[in-house]
């Protein structure tokens, strides 16, 4: 049941991401446009930032979820399929501390941003929606690493049953 409703939320977050790459798209060009004419468009670099934090935060479940994160199997190719399982777990459950951290830091930050008012400097936008982004983005993600971490815990324990019946096997 949470696989099925991390899923979905995930999904809606990666193509709500749609969004902000089509605002970074339209104002660039925009911009780049209006350059032309010694009129460049107010703000560009201000929305661009905000668009492109809300971008990757609301992808970083998804990429998770379709194991699209950058990994480097330069030691995990020579250690046995077992000694993988668990040292994906060990990372994972590392990755799961952080997001965990980073969220829970971040609601202060939105409070702090929402209760002071805090906007961007050019074109005057409010900021708190952004950091709530953030909280809620790296909850998500973080929701995603304990399914990841259970099934690579459920991965290493049917390897070890498999590993135990074969030795059975072998000692008859």
């Amino acid at each position: 049941m949470l696989r099925k409703i991390v899923k979905s939320t995930t999904n809606w977050c990666f193509y709500l991401a749609y969004i902000p790459l089509y605002v970074m798209m339209i104002t660039t060009i925009m911009d780049v446009i209006g350059r032309f004419f010694h009129k460049p468009l107010p703000g560009t670099v201000e929305m661009n930032v905000l668009c492109l934090s809300s971008l990757s935060i609301l992808s970083w479940a998804f990429i998770q979820m379709k194991k699209g994160h950058v990994s480097i199997d330069l030691f995990l190719n020579k250690m046995p399929p077992g000694a993988k399982h668990l040292v994906n777990s060990l990372t994972t459950t590392l990755a799961l501390i952080f997001a965990i951290l980073l969220s829970w830091r971040a609601i202060p930050m939105v409070l702090n941003s929402a209760r002071t008012r805090e906007w961007t400097d050019v074109i005057h936008l409010t900021v708190w929606p952004f950091k709530l982004l953030l909280a809620l983005g790296v909850a998500i993600l973080a929701l995603q690493l304990i399914i990841d971490i259970y099934d690579e815990l459920v991965k290493f324990r049917k390897r070890e049953r498999g590993k135990v019946a074969i030795s059975v096997k072998e000692y008859e």
